[in-house]
């Protein structure tokens, strides 16, 4: 059940698919993030992944310790206030390089809806600001950086002639055909 007082709650499909989003949500994660954000702030964090984030200031200071400036940080505590912060480390983040896919929205935060896409945006967060070498710890897997493939003319060459149609069992398509024409004139 929600720990919003004017939702209902959620039945049937919702219900589900919220339990399955609450399920992918990684403890060990979240308490890893919260160390990588507390190393970056000096912050010392509680161990309530929600409660620590919700009202924005911390991440707004990691993304400030990432793009030094990005998010403005203010002292408010009111409802709108901190919502605002989300919403600013957002932007920060998507003009940082976070993929668009891996951040979450406000309400996700907010109203406690998907913290695993929050976790997922800090993990993004930590690997774009591994790999963009800003002086903060490292977290998350490091992005894998694209290579070229260079191909020589003479491998292209020998590529374009070697046999290419082959069947699921191995049976070049030729021999395939000749076994096919062969069971034809018994058939018949």
């Amino acid at each position: 059940m929600s720990d919003q007082p004017y939702r209902a709650p959620k039945l049937g499909m919702d219900k589900d698919s919220n339990d399955r989003m609450a399920s992918k949500f990684n403890k060990q994660t979240a308490d890893e993030a919260l160390a990588w954000i507390s190393q970056i702030t000096g912050d010392k964090l509680e161990e309530d992944f929600h409660e620590v984030l919700k009202d924005g200031i911390a991440l707004a200071k990691v993304m400030n310790a990432v793009q030094p400036g990005s998010v403005k940080v203010t002292n408010g505590k009111s409802p709108f206030v901190c919502m605002e912060r989300a919403t600013q480390f957002i932007a920060a983040a998507r003009k940082y390089g976070v993929p668009e896919a891996d951040l979450f929205s406000t309400v996700d935060l907010w109203e406690a809806q998907n913290l695993t896409q929050v976790l997922q945006t800090i993990e993004s967060l930590g690997r774009v600001a591994q790999k963009k070498g800003a002086s903060v710890p490292k977290f998350g897997v490091k992005l894998a950086t694209q290579s070229k493939l260079n191909i020589s003319e003479a491998n292209r060459r020998r590529a374009a002639e070697a046999p290419t149609m082959m069947t699921d069992v191995g049976v070049p398509i030729e021999r395939e055909v000749s076994l096919k024409h062969e069971i034809n004139k018994i058939v018949k």
